[in-house]
């Protein structure tokens, strides 16, 4: 939404809906999606709105003063969400007026002081996004779940393996035999050192092995359902969403990309895309420069 030049301005729990959606044949994923994007803004518009709008105990401090709708005003109204999600409760509730002077004024209450045992890592995601000045909050969306990933990771959360969670059982029939040859390129595919990764039409992650996550984030966290445009590539890689239409429609993909290195260095790659089917590719990288 932010890379299409949208603020959505009323990021709250009633305008998040879960659904649950088929995926692979059978199985079913439960997938949230955004609503109601009435009050959202444009951040290329000759005039942006500078009226306050939104729901009081979600609205970010810079909106209430007055300054345009950014970025970081949907990081400030997750970061509510999520407040809210561990806690029970929004940090600040009452009249209006109140709660306008809380996001102006108070520091909100530590969720660890709400939530005995709160993992410290996950606290300070939460405050993190919570931060007065837009400037002191996370860059931009991609930075906020980066982050949020990590203490995922660092907490032992997996996407894949949700443990203590409700599970559905679903009966059904024997599945066929595995077969080898999927099994061994899976296998190949993770344990391969150069960074791969499939991805879909639109440039979502479907897959990558350790080498791909460890090289985009430079840590090994779980990337898969990212965007590729909100990971280091992006920078680099303009062209990816073209790219990979032209992958798809039968012709590969070659380029050479520079990486700035933290020590002022360039380095060099080698980046491709081949088609997998008509709706994936596989993206490879690997360094020019040894």
């Amino acid at each position: 939404m932010h890379s299409q030049g949208i603020v959505h301005c009323d990021i709250k729990t009633e305008n998040i809906l879960i659904t649950e959606e088929e995926y692979e044949g059978k199985r079913t994923r439960m997938v949230p999606k955004l609503l109601d994007f009435g009050l959202a803004r444009s951040l290329v518009a000759s005039r942006a709105s500078t009226s306050l709008s939104g729901t009081p105990h979600y609205v970010a401090p810079e909106r209430i003063r007055g300054e345009p709708a950014s970025p970081a005003s949907d990081v400030y109204g997750v970061g509510i969400l999520l407040y809210e999600l561990i806690c029970g409760a929004v940090p600040w509730d009452g009249p209006v007026q109140k709660i306008l002077a809380g996001h102006l004024d108070e520091v909100p209450k530590p969720p660890s002081q709400i939530v005995e045992g709160l993992d410290p890592a996950l606290e300070r995601l939460i405050l993190h996004a919570l931060e007065k000045k837009p400037a002191n909050r996370h860059k931009d969306m991609a930075a906020f779940l980066y982050e949020m990933r990590t203490v995922m990771d660092m907490m032992g959360i997996s996407r894949r393996n949700r443990g203590g969670a409700a599970k559905r059982v679903v009966i059904e029939q024997a599945p066929p035999p595995p077969n080898r040859r999927d099994e061994n390129a899976r296998i190949a595919f993770d344990v391969c050192r150069l960074p791969l990764a499939l991805l879909s039409v639109q440039g979502v992650i479907i897959a990558a092995n350790p080498a791909f996550a460890k090289f985009v984030m430079g840590l090994q966290v779980e990337v898969e359902g990212l965007p590729v445009r909100s990971t280091a590539l992006a920078n680099a890689w303009n062209t990816a969403e073209s790219d990979i239409q032209r992958t798809i429609a039968g012709n590969p993909i070659r380029r050479i990309i520079e990486i700035d290195l933290a020590d002022g260095e360039v380095r060099r790659l080698l980046l491709w895309l081949d088609a997998v089917s008509r709706e994936q590719v596989l993206l490879g990288v690997q360094p020019l420069d040894l």
